[in-house]
């Protein structure tokens, strides 16, 4: 005997969600620019700035690291901090064969810098430039580390560091708690943007309020059993960028149990159709949990919320707290959200 629920009904549903923003946490080195930082540090050797022989997801990370850049650091001034010097000196000296050996100086410095920061004698200003100057030396070293023939352990960690993290608009506990709760492996990708190659390795958080609510392990293709960063593309803030979360129709939703808050997502209902030149036709529509309805599971009013929020509006108009224009706007906005998703949409449609 044996019980096949995933394997029968998994395939049923994709679920589909926007990202929101893209970061990499210890990159404060944002300021785009043309030029490369490579060419731009003393005494480079022109063989630096050789794009090295790689595989095809490191020599994409490669790309995304070294564009765009930002202008050389400053040049540190003899009154400055001793760790500021020293770090730019290793930043100034980076090269192929002694990345081990730089990366090792920066991070010394960096918990040099932590350690008289905390004692109190060394300035908050002082510790953002040895913070930036230790990422900057990072951001550098990482691209060089695809020419080598073998990767230090330490060195590998470094690329997960720089990863960038992809804000979605979803739940993991809610759409996929079994990513959380057993570590179920659920192949994600871009659904769109196809015939462009992935330049940037990354993980997903979601938009709870718990830490826990990521995703940083990946289907994987190669010999081992999965990946810490999924290749995906740069998010252009002007354009909606979707990924897709394939065989999830196996039990997430009924697991979700409305935890964060967050309800049922919109759901479309989508069959084969070969009479359709589409190929296909949506067959039923089915729309996800209102504000108001998740507080009223919740045992909430939300008849008396607003009301009680409406009086106490009135109240600040009566005081010239509120102009009466202010007043209807507010109360259109709240009536508004508590009709809407329970996940972040856009309020103008």
């Amino acid at each position: 005997m044996s019980e096949s629920g995933r394997a029968t009904v998994s395939h049923s549903t994709v679920h589909v969600f926007s990202v929101l923003a893209a970061t990499r946490p210890n990159a404060a080195l944002a300021a785009p620019s043309t030029k490369n930082a490579v060419r731009n540090r003393p005494n480079a050797h022109s063989e630096h700035t050789d794009t090295p022989s790689a595989s095809p997801t490191t020599e994409a990370y490669a790309h995304s690291v070294r564009k765009p850049r930002k202008e050389p650091p400053e040049q540190p001034k003899p009154t400055d901090h001793q760790l500021i010097q020293n770090l730019y000196e290793v930043w100034s000296n980076i090269r192929p064969k002694n990345l081990q050996e730089m990366y090792h100086d920066a991070c010394q410095y960096k918990q040099e810098a932590l350690t008289l920061f905390s004692l109190g004698l060394l300035s908050l200003d002082d510790r953002a430039r040895v913070e930036n100057l230790f990422w900057r030396c990072c951001e550098d070293i990482l691209p060089m580390t695809a020419r080598l023939k073998y990767v230090p352990e330490e060195l590998s960690e470094l690329r997960k560091s720089m990863s960038f993290l992809y804000y979605v608009n979803m739940s993991v506990f809610q759409s996929a708690p079994d990513s959380w709760a057993i570590g179920q492996l659920f192949p994600i990708v871009p659904i769109h943007r196809l015939n462009e190659k992935p330049s940037c390795l990354g993980t997903i958080a979601d938009i709870t309020c718990d830490s826990d609510g990521k995703i940083d392990s990946f289907i994987s293709s190669g010999q081992e059993d999965f990946k810490s960063l999924l290749e995906l593309h740069q998010v252009d803030e002007d354009s909606p960028y979707y990924l897709g979360m394939f065989l999830s129709g196996a039990y997430q939703e009924v697991l979700g149990n409305l935890h964060n808050l967050f309800g049922d997502t919109n759901i479309v209902h989508v069959e084969l159709d070969p009479e359709n030149k589409k190929g296909y036709s949506v067959e039923h529509v089915c729309a996800g949990d209102t504000v108001n309805e998740v507080l009223e599971f919740m045992e909430y009013n939300p008849k008396s919320l607003y009301e009680s929020v409406r009086m106490k509006a009135e109240r600040a108009v009566n005081s010239k707290k509120l102009t009466l224009t202010q007043y209807k706007t507010f109360l259109r906005h709240w009536e508004r959200s508590l009709g809407g998703y329970t996940y972040l949409w856009n309020q103008t449609d």
